[in-house]
């Protein structure tokens, strides 16, 4: 009968030591989830973060491709003033050469 009490006092000792395992279990289960639940909102909100900057740099990109061809055709357009400029340099030194070899 001692045996029998002392064995059935250390399954009820492995059963609630099993329920306490599985309780625990239970706590670590639901915070890892919580967790998880956590870290994919993260991913969420950095996804959607990630997709603006593509959405910026995509914006930026163009805004770069109107810079450079306004860049070329000021570059153009100063070329052009540059040449109008000697011209006028040439007409003028030519008038005033003109004028001395008239007096």
């Amino acid at each position: 009968l001692v045996r029998f009490i002392e064995a059935r006092q250390k399954m009820v000792d492995q059963i609630s030591l099993a329920e306490k395992t599985i309780n625990t279990l239970h706590r670590e289960k639901e915070a890892s989830r919580q967790v998880n639940d956590h870290l994919q909102d993260e991913i969420v909100k950095k996804e959607s973060q990630l997709e603006k900057m593509e959405a910026g740099m995509t914006i930026n990109e163009g805004i770069i491709q109107k810079l450079e061809i306004e860049n070329k055709e000021l570059t153009q357009s100063n070329r052009e003033l540059l040449e109008v400029k000697e011209k006028y340099k040439k007409v003028c030194q030519k008038e005033e050469e003109e004028r001395e070899d008239a007096q």
